[in-house]
């Protein structure tokens, strides 16, 4: 088996699978678990982009555990391209993750390359993997990175903030007049 990347902070059960060991299959497993324990959100549908939800790996005969991540983590993985759905357990929302392995580590440190966002609720996903990103560069030693991306945040939140601020601004000019005469 190849070396670790430094990146790779969270491993597959090497024990159970020893031939197969994706560089970044521990951190999407480790993703998974924190949405299912720390976010309160259950998994409901693990299926491969190109075959639709009709053929979900969570259901029928061999169907996978909705608590087992290493083998949702493997099964996402293992196909070109595929999506696990989740629903939040409280608030009823759900979101979908797109995942696939891009070639790029910096990207595939934690390989969703897409997610469902809906804006009056909150962005689970992105959070989560912002706050993993963040934990594995300072935990592999790169505090250069975290610190560019800390500044990207910073600037895309002032972005956003200006935007928001603008919006309200518009939506006051326009309960100011009266248009309907």
């Amino acid at each position: 088996m190849s070396e670790r990347h430094k990146w790779a902070k969270y491993h597959m059960d090497d024990e159970e699978r020893p031939y197969y060991n994706p560089t970044f299959g521990g951190n999407l497993k480790e993703f998974i678990r924190r949405m299912v324990e720390d976010e309160g959100f259950t998994v409901t549908s693990l299926f491969p982009y190109y075959d639709g939800r009709g053929s979900c790996r969570m259901k029928g005969e061999n169907a996978i555990s909705k608590d087992d991540f290493e083998s949702i983590a493997y099964q996402a993985l293992n196909m070109e391209h595929s999506n696990i759905d989740f629903k939040h357990e409280k608030d009823g929302y759900s979101r979908t993750i797109s995942v696939m392995m891009t070639g790029d580590s910096y990207c595939d440190m934690i390989p969703i390359n897409d997610w469902t966002l809906n804006h009056d609720e909150p962005d689970d996903i992105g959070m989560l993997i912002d706050e993993m990103r963040n934990e594995i560069m300072e935990w592999s030693g790169d505090k250069q990175l975290v610190d560019l991306v800390e500044k990207l945040d910073g600037h895309l939140s002032d972005i956003d903030a200006q935007e928001k601020e603008s919006a309200e601004w518009e939506s006051n000019e326009q309960t100011r007049y009266d248009w309907s005469e």
